[in-house]
């Protein structure tokens, strides 16, 4: 059983015409919610888009499902990795109709290995970060000094330690991830050229 990724599609600023198109883009979902069928337009084998391979090459995870989806974004889960190519491409269609496109988009692998923050402006990143693993245990200790001490005499994390752990890590990535959003949006609403 696959490690599962669950990742958030927001769309901070959207005009009515890539709402438009977003919603032509959803009718293309199939019964199983598969990402690879927004992406079919008929100008390639539809029983190849199902393939592992072609999920990898234009998606990134060997499957995505779209749980949900509306106006104001989607949510995904994926196998084992994060869809970027495929939220990359989705952003680039909507971006062809809505240049001042802002979209927040994070990731999260379920134990978690990575968690991902990334804001984009059109059809660009404008600013973002990956933690992985070591450096969310990294940040976790500098926040936590009862997680920090909380190691046995060959530096591995005591049962007390992983308490610590499971109790703080969510709400820890999503608050620093909220705090980085917001101070990403100010400097792109005051006009600085980067995050």
């Amino acid at each position: 059983m696959p490690n599962y990724v669950n990742s958030s599609v927001r769309f901070h600023s959207i005009n009515a015409a890539a709402v438009e198109k977003l919603n032509l883009l959803k009718q293309r979902l199939g019964e199983h919610s598969n990402f690879c069928e927004l992406m079919y337009d008929g100008s390639f084998d539809k029983e190849e888009m199902y393939t592992r391979a072609w999920q990898h090459e234009h998606i990134g995870p060997k499957w995505t499902t779209v749980e949900e989806i509306d106006e104001d974004g989607m949510l995904l889960t994926s196998a084992w990795s994060d869809p970027t190519m495929g939220v990359e491409w989705l952003i680039g269609e909507l971006a062809k109709v809505d240049p001042d496109l802002v979209t927040l988009y994070t990731y999260e692998e379920e134990q978690p290995a990575f968690f991902g923050v990334y804001v984009y402006k059109g059809n660009e990143v404008y600013d973002g970060y990956e933690d992985e693993w070591d450096d969310i245990i990294f940040e976790m200790k500098n926040e936590f000094p009862e997680f920090a001490e909380a190691h046995d005499e060959d530096g591995d994390i005591t049962d007390e330690g992983w308490e610590i752990f499971h109790e703080n890590i969510w709400e820890f990535l999503n608050d620093n991830a909220d705090r980085f959003i917001t101070e990403t949006l100010e400097a792109l609403e005051n006009g600085d050229s980067d995050g």
